[in-house]
């Protein structure tokens, strides 16, 4: 019988759990949005009590994606939850760099439009439940 949780605390696989883990969720940015949110959606136009709002309700994403994930990963394999959420990720985060590049580069004095502000916290929802559909899953063996 498999023990999982045993064999992830032998000895060959510290370098994984100590170092690779750790760095490749550092490079998928959640950190920013997460611990940022706030001071990213005041950078983009948002008004403070809209940017504390905003942080709000992608916390509130992540908490109930990784709920919604922890019972489906039953259904589905880690690896492909993995790679799905990875994916969305990705996409979330090319449209967002792109859409705050256009918005903000293009001289309109550090706001965006309202109609894309609703975009870009929708979009960083979306990248919020990838993270929480993929690496929450990788970190329950």
């Amino acid at each position: 019988m498999q023990r999982p949780r045993a064999n992830i605390i032998q000895r060959k696989y510290h370098p994984q759990l100590t170092i690779l883990i750790p760095f490749f969720q550092q490079l998928t940015g959640v950190n920013v949005i997460m611990l940022y949110a706030p001071v990213l959606f005041k950078t983009i136009g948002f008004g403070d009590n809209a940017s504390l709002m905003s942080a709000v309700i992608a916390g509130l994403v992540n908490v109930f994606s990784t709920l919604v994930s922890a019972c489906y990963a039953g259904r589905a394999s880690r690896r492909k939850l993995f790679f799905e959420g990875g994916t969305q990720m990705l996409v979330c985060q090319i449209l967002l760099g792109t859409l705050i590049w256009l918005e903000l580069g293009t001289g309109s004095q550090g706001h965006v439009s309202d109609g894309m502000a609703i975009v870009i916290v929708a979009l960083i929802c979306v990248y919020v439940s990838g993270f929480a559909r993929s690496w929450s899953q990788l970190l329950q063996s």
